[in-house]
């Protein structure tokens, strides 16, 4: 037994006739005929009386009919339900971020998705890069906004867009007076950075190796916070983008200078790679590129916009 056999059945039934049936259906005349007959053999009994005004249901007809026009409500109900959800998607949906991205993106982000995907309920989990890969790994996460990931072939990468990284310190110290020094002249500067295991952290080093600078590291921290502070401070230098110390600028407590050439780092959506997306996560990630484009383009995510390719899911 098929939904199609049920069909042709139930119109036929309903119809009196098996060739305003198969007018209904928009299938041969003899097609229905092979599926009520399919039907008929299937379950051992007559269910249609043929006669030369049409057709007439039989007591087995009588009791199936009820049972198909059920059937057939559930799977026309199903369809809807699916259709609903394309159109608008439900569903928890649970993002990482970076603290810096945290910062600047989240609060929009969540305002936008209540706005205009409100059956999703959105879930924010802060950690370091190391932590959101794994968490990513696990599955905990449905994907994450991540800076310059390794390509790993356990991640799937959306670059959105590059991000310049600056030196930040106190105002006043001699290197950021310059407003654009050469990543040499950092030999032998206290830095305060994060862990090894971190983005950031390698980005900075891939770039002291390109450079034949050896970093002399103060501090290592996890704490974006606590770097900020105590580069505010003069406990050492260290290098954040600026829209992570942008209120700090703005108040005077702390100042930067570029590089150059520029050091950067991507700013991308990962998720799992073959991670199997709902359809609330992929509405949800298309959202989230959205907002972070525009960010880019009004400037309040001080980054240069270098693709804007389409998601890869």
């Amino acid at each position: 037994m098929d939904i199609r056999q049920l069909q042709c059945f139930l119109r036929a039934a309903e119809a009196g006739s098996v060739s305003r049936a198969a007018a209904q259906l928009q299938l041969p005349q003899p097609a229905v005929s092979r599926h009520i007959g399919k039907l008929e053999r299937e379950l051992g009994a007559p269910l249609l009386l043929r006669h030369g005004r049409g057709v007439q249901v039989t007591e087995a007809g009588a009791r199936l009919l009820e049972h198909a026009r059920a059937i057939l409500d559930h799977v026309e109900g199903a369809q809807h339900d699916v259709a609903a959800l394309r159109e608008r998607p439900r569903g928890e949906v649970t993002i990482g971020m970076a603290p810096s991205a945290a910062q600047i993106l989240a609060g929009r982000f969540i305002d936008r998705v209540a706005r205009e995907l409100p059956d999703i309920r959105l879930r924010i989990r802060e950690g370091f890069g190391g932590n959101l890969t794994d968490w990513l790994l696990a599955r905990s996460l449905d994907a994450a906004v991540l800076y310059s990931p390794r390509h790993a072939r356990a991640l799937a990468i959306d670059t959105v867009f590059e991000e310049d990284l600056l030196l930040v310190g106190p105002p006043g110290h001699p290197l950021l007076k310059r407003g654009a020094i050469a990543f040499a002249d950092l030999a032998a500067s206290p830095l305060l950075l994060p862990s090894p295991s971190q983005a950031l952290r390698r980005t900075v080093e891939a770039m002291a190796r390109k450079a034949g600078v050896r970093l002399n590291v103060v501090l290592e921290l996890d704490a974006l916070a606590v770097i900020r502070s105590l580069a505010a401070e003069g406990r050492g230098l260290t290098i954040l983008a600026e829209t992570t110390v942008a209120p700090e600028i703005a108040a005077g407590r702390l100042a930067v200078a570029r590089f150059i050439p520029p050091l950067r780092r991507t700013v991308t959506i990962t998720t799992a790679a073959g991670a199997a997306l709902s359809p609330a996560t992929r509405h949800a990630l298309a959202l989230l590129r959205r907002e972070m484009e525009a960010m880019v383009a009004e400037g309040s995510w001080r980054g240069d916009l270098v693709r804007r390719a389409r998601p890869g899911r």
